[in-house]
This record gives C-alpha cells, sequence and structure tokens, in this order.
C-alpha cells in the first residue's frame, strides 16, 4: 500500500512525534490531554509545526467539560491549517462539530478530520 494510503499507527501515550513518509504525526502530552488549555496547546504545538503536512493523534484528547476551550483550539487549529496541512485523527466529536461550524472543514486550507469519536451519552 502506498505510504500516502496508510493509516497511521496508534502512537504511545509517551511517543510525542511519528513520521509517515512526509507527514508528521504528533501526539500532544499527557500533560496538555488531561488539562487541555489554549496556551499549553500553543506551548507544545508552536516548536513542532514545520512546512510539512501534520497530523495530529487526538484520541485520549476529552474536551467535553469546557465550551470555551474547545472554541479557542477549534480556532487556532483552523489558523494554522492555513500554513500547513492539518490533519486530526480522532479528535472528540465536540471539536470536529465545532470545526465544522466555524467552517475550518471546507476549502483550500481545510482541517482534514479521520475517524472522529461518538461521545457516549452525550446529546446534540
Amino acid at each position: 500500500m502506498p505510504a500516502a494510503a496508510q493509516r497511521p499507527r496508534r502512537l504511545a501515550r509517551n511517543e510525542v512525534c511519528w513520521h509517515l513518509g512526509c507527514v508528521r504525526i504528533l501526539r500532544p502530552p499527557e500533560t496538555l490531554l488531561d488539562r487541555p488549555s489554549l496556551d499549553g496547546l500553543r506551548d507544545w504545538l508552536d516548536p513542532h509545526w514545520s512546512s510539512e503536512p501534520v497530523c495530529l493523534a487526538l484520541d485520549d484528547l476529552d474536551l467535553e467539560d469546557d465550551a470555551g476551550i474547545c472554541a479557542a483550539w477549534a480556532a487556532y487549529l483552523r489558523d494554522r491549517a492555513r500554513e500547513t496541512p492539518l490533519t486530526l485523527e480522532a479528535p472528540p466529536q465536540v471539536l470536529a462539530h465545532t470545526l465544522y461550524r466555524i467552517g475550518a472543514t471546507t476549502g483550500p486550507h481545510a482541517v482534514s478530520i479521520r475517524s472522529p469519536r461518538s461521545e457516549i451519552g452525550t446529546s446534540s
């Protein structure tokens, strides 16, 4: 299977970066996953950002409890995607929906979302 068609393997919680072809796959550190904040996202992601496409593995991120943090993350990720192609792997449903609502999933600089998680027990 060509490298571009492969799905990224699940990164271990202690693994920060992995390359799949020309795509950098990044996993936020546990401290950011456990206590999400916009400043924490910027402090972690800015040094890792480059001109090559980026995939953020967000399968352990929980943003259900704070709509403000979710909206801030969505706006920041939308802005970063204008600089470099960005894919979110397994983001929380609330983040995927917020990105859709602000128009970040369409157009030439769209954030690509793969396998958004369904949050059990939430209502729409």
